[in-house]
């Protein structure tokens, strides 16, 4: 599996004052570090991120795949990172799809994507339907597998912080590479960027795992992505479950230990 971490610090420790059962004392905290990043595509400002200062080619690229500003054929010519701000230039000029979801003050993912007359409605989303091999079969036991060995790996910042969400890209019951952050769709943002970046190439085989909630928004994240399946620790919602069955993707939630809740097309697991 690739490392997606490197020596970059991740945590700060802060002053707090805990009080338990009637007792107060002053002590150290272990807190997660968030920092604020500009995303500028050809030189005009696209995007405004509040996230985890860690994995940003991938987190830019990423983004401008998945919230359509670029295509999967584009040829990025450059990826260049100054303080705060993440500029990446592709070979054609794209300047008249900027700033349509940038904004200074308000950073919240769906409300900006709202603004940009990004969200479809569901006509619109016959676009992200992908014709998946009848024949694709994953096996139970693997998807345990892969996903005890997925806490593992992401247990660490989790625990000290209670802050960061993971995704992790996987095939068969191995994992290819984990990425993490503040947010959880900056996480699929990652995963997306370091497929463009290392060429991975898509095919029935692989599937994600994360530990966020399933929600619309992460559903279309993911269909841009491509999955045959989907594995989350945590919970879908109605919406995400009705794109993701229309859109032949099998939906595992609640996949804790050796147990796991199907939502959508059962037929792909093998018992």
């Amino acid at each position: 599996m690739e490392n997606s971490r490197n020596h970059t610090v991740l945590t700060s420790l802060e002053e707090v004052t805990r009080y338990e059962k009637g007792n107060v004392k002053e002590d150290k905290d272990i807190v997660i570090i968030e920092k604020n990043y500009k995303l500028f595509l050809n030189n005009s400002p696209v995007y405004n991120f509040y996230c985890l200062p860690l994995n940003l080619e991938e987190l830019g690229i990423g983004f401008l795949l998945n919230e359509g500003f670029v295509s999967d054929s584009t040829d990025f010519k450059e990826i260049s990172m100054e303080e705060n701000r993440i500029s990446i230039y592709t070979s054609s000029d794209t300047s008249d799809t900027s700033m349509h979801t940038f904004n200074n003050n308000n950073n919240n993912h769906f409300n900006n994507r709202i603004k940009s007359g990004k969200i479809k409605d569901d006509k619109s989303k016959q676009i992200y339907i992908q014709d998946s091999p009848p024949h694709t079969s994953f096996e139970a036991e693997k998807i345990v597998e892969a996903g005890k060995y997925f806490k593992e790996l992401t247990s660490e910042l989790f625990e000290k912080t209670g802050s960061v969400h993971s995704s992790a890209l996987c095939t068969g019951g191995k994992i290819i590479v984990v990425m993490q952050d503040i947010g959880r769709h900056n996480t699929l943002d990652k995963i997306m960027g370091w497929i463009n970046l290392n060429k991975f190439k898509r095919d029935e085989n692989f599937y994600i795992i994360t530990t966020a909630r399933i929600t619309a928004s992460m559903a279309e994240k993911l269909l841009k992505i491509g999955p045959d399946l989907v594995v989350s620790r945590a919970a879908p919602t109605t919406v995400a479950i009705e794109k993701l069955e229309k859109n032949n993707v099998t939906l595992i939630g609640f996949s804790r230990g050796e147990r796991f809740n199907i939502y959508t097309h059962p037929e792909r697991i093998s018992f």
